[in-house]
C-alpha cells in the first residue's frame, strides 16, 4: 500500500504555497529604492506602510535624497511617507530649494507616494510634491469607492498632464518633463 503524505494534515490546514514553502511563511526580503525630491531632500525619514497603517520598513535619505528600504513585499499597495527626522541629535532634515538653497524640512510636514504593485527590482521610486498631490486626489477617489491602487496612477497622469509632464513607465510613481516640440 502507498503512503499518503497528506493524510497526516488536519482537514482545515492550508496547503503549501506553489513554491513549496509553508503557507504561513513570511514573504522574502526585498529592496525598494528611490529619492525624496522637493529639491534633493537630505536626512529625511522615509517609511513604508500598508494601507491599514502598519509600518513595513523605515530608513533615512542620504545627502542626495536617495533611500533604500529593506522589507518583505506585501501582495498589496504600499504607501511611502517622507518626513523630517524627529531626533534632535541627528543631522537636521533639509531640502535644496532653487531660490533659498538648503532649507530645513519643517516638523509635521510630509510628502507621500503610493507603490500600487510593489515588486523586487522595480525602478527607483520618487516621493515628491507631485506624488503627494496625486495621492491626495486618489485618497479622495478611494473615499468615494474607487480602488486606491487604480486611482493613483490615473491621478498621477492627470497631475502630469496639467503641468505639461509625461508619465514614465507605470511602475514609477513620478514624472519627468515632456520633450520640447
Amino acid at each position: 500500500a502507498g503512503l499518503a503524505l497528506d493524510a497526516q494534515l488536519p482537514e482545515d490546514a492550508a496547503p503549501p504555497a506553489e513554491d513549496g514553502s509553508p503557507p504561513d511563511a513570511a514573504p522574502p526580503e526585498a529592496s525598494l529604492r528611490g529619492f525624496v525630491h522637493k529639491g534633493p531632500a537630505a536626512h529625511v525619514r522615509v517609511r513604508a506602510y500598508t494601507l491599514d497603517g502598519a509600518v513595513l520598513a523605515g530608513t533615512v535619505t542620504d545627502a542626495a535624497g536617495a533611500f533604500r528600504l529593506q522589507l518583505a513585499l506585501p501582495d498589496a499597495p504600499i504607501r511611502l511617507e517622507a518626513a523630517a527626522v524627529d531626533d534632535p541629535a541627528a543631522t537636521p532634515s533639509a531640502f535644496e530649494d532653487e531660490v533659498r538653497g538648503a532649507t530645513p524640512w519643517r516638523a509635521g510636514r510630509t510628502l507621500e507616494a503610493l507603490v500600487p504593485q510593489p515588486v523586487e527590482g522595480m525602478a527607483p521610486l520618487v516621493i515628491s510634491p507631485l506624488s503627494h498631490l496625486a495621492l491626495a486626489a486618489a485618497d479622495h477617489d478611494a473615499a468615494a469607492g474607487a480602488a486606491l491602487a487604480e486611482a493613483y496612477p490615473t491621478r498621477l497622469a492627470e497631475v502630469g498632464a496639467l503641468l505639461g509632464l509625461e508619465a514614465l513607465p507605470a511602475a514609477l510613481p513620478h514624472l519627468r518633463p515632456a520633450p520640447f516640440d
